[in-house]
């Protein structure tokens, strides 16, 4: 039977490949208790410290403010006990500018100290880098500026025109010193396109800024209302057409012949056509002139030019002129009877009597027809439609017509009293 053998810690030391395992280890154990015990003390530079630049409270009064600084954050050099000093962050210190006192704008030189969050702290500033710091100290002002428009464009395809560049925004702020703010007389948008334009042009830009000596200002310190400084230009280009003025007419004679009757002073207009939309307005329809209005002492009219928005008037005629020839014309007055006057759409259950005796109309024909004309070749006819409520006597506008084949129509506008009453 064999002899179970017992475990000896004294038999693994006869072993090297143990020997040398438990020696590594003991060393990195020593190492370790030594760095947590070991109070000497020594320099450490703790980087990135913040930099204040603290102004007195009579300078902020007069509205001065730090506008930049040549160095942001410093290295302090610091010593004391090894177990403190390892453990220091920049927010534990204090980087801040000695400053005089301040009574002009400018550029100023300032000496950096150094201390502890904690004036308990037990170690020691040895030194700071930078050990001092330039300042520009300024009041704070803003201006606005309309936006010059200094778009240029050389080359323009003669079927096309070219309209003002428009800008995103016409006006922007801008901030900063007041010695810088005070440089700039003007601010513009400065390009030239050098394509030749045949259709919408869009693009970015830079805003620039110039003194009153027209120099170019450039300036960090400058900070402008519009995003980067930028404005986005947008060039509008219209295909040209020669359009033809159309005249109309409501309430005009059947058969009344225009032809020789109607001239226009602006027969044709030229506009602009929205690229890709040639063919969409053939011609430029001015609205109707009523023929109750027309006669031989006022025959002439002036009509506006309207245009769809998109659409540009190149020749900037924003109104017409429409005469009409009516030297053959003369005018005659008649006096027609109630019952030449028709009474319709009066609502159910109700009848309609027309209580004018009366109404004198004002004919216009030609002067050879103009006798033939008598109160029997007149009508008037007043429409209820809408007033299916009503009892009693009220007035209401007539539409007079004249029968056919004299070219002829009623000038002015009639009313009549009509007297409404249940059946």
């Amino acid at each position: 039977m064999k002899k179970e053998r017992k475990f000896s810690l004294g038999r693994l030391f006869h072993n090297d490949r143990f020997v040398l395992i438990f020696s590594v280890f003991a060393a990195i154990i020593l190492w370790f208790v030594m760095s947590i015990t070991n109070t000497e003390e020594r320099p450490r530079t703790i980087h990135d410290v913040p930099i204040t630049i603290p102004l007195s409270a009579d300078a902020e009064e007069q509205g001065y403010r730090v506008f930049s600084q040549s160095d942001t954050t410093a290295r302090v050099m610091v010593t004391g006990n090894s177990l403190i000093v390892n453990q220091l962050e920049p927010e534990d210190l204090v980087v801040r500018a000695q400053l005089p006192t301040i009574t002009r704008p400018g550029d100023f030189t300032f000496n950096l100290v150094a201390e502890p969050q904690n004036p308990n702290s037990s170690y020691e500033i040895v030194s700071v880098d930078p050990g001092s710091v330039i300042v520009y100290i300024d009041r704070y002002k803003e201006a606005t500026f309309e936006i010059e428009n200094n778009i240029k464009y050389t080359r323009v395809d003669d079927r096309y025109y070219v309209g003002t560049p428009q800008l995103s925004v016409t006006n922007v702020k801008i901030s900063g010193p007041e010695t810088e703010i005070n440089k700039v007389a003007k601010i513009s948008v400065e390009s030239e396109i050098q394509e030749t334009l045949t259709q919408t042009y869009r693009f970015t830009t830079q805003l620039v800024m110039w003194d009153s000596q027209g120099d170019v200002i450039t300036s960090d310190l400058i900070e402008m209302s519009v995003e980067e400084g930028k404005v986005d230009v947008t060039v509008p280009v219209w295909e040209k057409q020669e359009l033809p003025v159309e005249v109309n007419f409501v309430n005009k004679p059947s058969d009344l012949q225009m032809g020789g009757l109607v001239t226009v002073d602006h027969e044709t207009i030229e506009v602009g056509v929205p690229p890709n939309q040639t063919g969409g307005l053939t011609a430029i329809s001015l609205s109707p002139i009523d023929f109750s209005n027309v006669s031989p002492s006022n025959n002439v009219f002036t009509l506006d030019i309207d245009l769809p928005q998109e659409y540009q008037n190149l020749n900037n005629i924003t109104s017409v002129n429409v005469q009409l020839d009516l030297s053959d014309f003369g005018t005659k007055t008649i006096n027609i009877p109630a019952e030449n006057i028709l009474v319709k759409n009066v609502a159910s259950g109700k009848f309609a009597q027309v209580t004018t005796q009366n109404l004198t109309v004002t004919v216009v024909a030609p002067t050879d027809m103009l006798e033939e004309i008598t109160a029997s070749h007149i009508h008037g006819e007043i429409d209820m439609t809408g007033q299916e409520s009503l009892v009693g006597s009220a007035e209401m506008p007539v539409k007079i017509s004249i029968q056919s084949g004299y070219q002829a129509w009623a000038y002015g506008t009639y009313r009549a009293n009509v007297n409404i009453q249940t059946s």
